[in-house]
C-alpha cells in the first residue's frame, strides 16, 4: 500500500527487490514468514520497514528468527537493518510493544508458557524501575 508506495516512488527502491508478508497476524509470524522466503531465494540480508515505536521489537524478533535459523538449519541472514518513520504513539501502545515484544520472542525461542510469563514479570520490575527510580534491592 501506502509504505510500497513511498519506498518506490519517494525513494527510488525497486519494486522487484521487495518482499511483502500478507499472511502474518503478528510481528513474530512475520519474521518466520519472511525468513522461509529469505531462505527460499537464497538472500543474505533484510531491510525491515516499520514505525518507530515498533521497530525495537521488529528488530528483536528478526535478530532471534536469524539465529534460530542459523542453528536449526543452517541458513544464516548477513545483515539485517531498518528504516522507520515516527508514528506518534500514545504512551499505552509503546508500553505494550514490550510486552508483546517478551511474549513473542518467547514463541520464537520455543519457551513454554511460566517461562515467558516469568520472563516478562522480570522485565516489568525493571521498567518500574525505571519509572520510578526505585530499586528494590538495594
Amino acid at each position: 500500500g501506502r509504505v510500497r508506495a513511498y519506498l518506490t516512488d519517494v525513494c527510488g527502491l525497486d519494486p522487484v527487490r521487495m518482499r511483502l508478508d500478507e499472511k502474518a497476524s503478528d510481528t513474530a509470524e512475520n519474521a518466520l514468514n519472511v525468513f522461509e522466503i529469505l531462505r527460499a531465494e537464497n538472500a543474505e540480508t533484510l531491510t525491515i520497514v516499520t514505525s518507530d515505536y515498533h521497530y525495537r521489537r521488529s528488530l528483536t524478533l528478526f535478530c532471534a528468527m536469524s539465529e534460530k535459523y542459523r542453528l536449526e538449519q543452517g541458513y544464516m541472514v548477513k545483515g539485517i537493518s531498518g528504516f522507520c518513520w515516527p508514528a506518534g504513539a500514545d504512551a499505552f501502545t509503546i508500553r505494550n510493544e514490550v510486552r508483546y515484544t517478551v511474549l513473542q520472542l518467547g514463541d520464537i525461542l520455543d519457551l513454554p508458557p511460566a517461562q515467558k510469563l516469568r520472563l516478562l514479570s522480570v522485565l516489568l520490575a525493571m521498567r518500574a524501575e525505571e519509572d520510578t527510580g526505585f530499586s528494590g534491592g538495594e
